[in-house]
């Protein structure tokens, strides 16, 4: 939630942030300048690019947010507001020890914004410092006890430890405060199969994978526990189900490559609107939609690939 006294400039990148899905922030309406922070407000020009850059980072454009914020970066106009948003930029390009660096300088200067720094913890978490990871993600839930995505990321780090009583209740936590969380239910899932309880984890993947139907490792792990229940025909179903996932993702991941390698066309967009189809994942073909059209506002199919998945949203 937006403390109150936030700078113009920090309120207003934690609103836009919002848009993104890293962390809880308010959209309570438009942001007010204090002078009780004595910080400057950001000029024209760096409000401009880092707005755009938000922009990029929702778009599943993080290359382009790093472009757009280059000139703000590492030099004397530098902003934690720029850093904050640099640094989600580079967790997303897997560039996990630079966004750990970003983040941790904007947090410094910018004490309010741990609230939002779940990512933070998650790159600690994915370059097993689970000890960093625990520390940053306790402080986080200590700062905003609704901060799920925080709880959910312990949840991960003591799984991940094999300490299950402290997992059970951390992601029980995360679904106490968001009960549709799907990760946090796929987590419980291997939890629950972990502590010797497969049909309840059976139950788990199943209603993730009605919502997620892309999610490859709900996929491995439900045929795991359906061989283990004897329900060999069903798993191999499973398996068969997994591999053209698997293979839909590959391909889909070929083309988000050639755009960040600047080969971009509407040819490209709308077979990116149509894998996440195929794949079942209506938001992400919509999302996919939005930014090819973006990219390319005068394309009319790619217009009216926006307007049709907006009327089945």
């Amino acid at each position: 939630m937006r403390a109150a006294g936030f700078p113009q400039a920090a309120a207003l990148a934690l609103l836009a942030l919002s848009l993104i899905p890293f962390g809880a922030c308010s959209r309570d309406g438009e942001p007010r300048n204090s002078a009780a922070t004595g910080s400057p407000e950001l000029a024209p020009a760096a409000r401009t690019d880092l707005l755009a850059a938000i922009a990029a980072v929702r778009n599943g454009r993080p290359e382009l947010a790093l472009q757009h914020l280059q000139p703000w970066l590492d030099g004397p106009d530098t902003t934690p507001e720029h850093e904050f948003v640099a640094a989600q930029a580079c967790y997303d390009l897997q560039r996990h020890v630079e966004a750990i660096e970003r983040f941790t300088r904007a947090v410094a200067a910018r004490p309010e914004f741990l609230a939002t720094s779940s990512s933070l913890g998650f790159a600690h978490y994915k370059l097993g410092q689970f000890a960093e990871a625990r520390a940053c993600f306790r402080q986080i839930v200590e700062a905003e006890p609704g901060a799920y995505k925080a709880h959910y990321g312990l949840a991960l780090v003591e799984f991940s430890e094999g300490h299950l009583a402290a997992a059970h209740a951390a992601v029980t936590a995360a679904l106490d405060l968001q009960p549709d969380y799907l990760k946090a239910l796929y987590l419980l899932g291997r939890i629950r199969q972990a502590e010797g309880h497969p049909g309840h984890a059976l139950d788990l993947y199943t209603h993730v994978l009605e919502r997620w139907p892309s999610h490859e490792e709900a996929l491995y792990q439900l045929a795991q526990v359906q061989t283990q229940l004897g329900r060999h025909a069903e798993a191999e179903a499973t398996l068969e189900r997994r591999a053209a996932v698997y293979a839909l993702k590959e391909a889909l991941g070929a083309l988000v490559l050639q755009v960040r390698a600047g080969q971009d066309s509407v040819a490209i967009r709308l077979q990116q609107v149509q894998l996440q189809e195929a794949l079942g994942e209506h938001e992400e073909a919509l999302r996919a939609a939005r930014a090819g059209l973006a990219a390319f506002p005068e394309d009319r199919a790619l217009a009216q690939a926006v307007a049709r998945l907006t009327r089945q949203d």
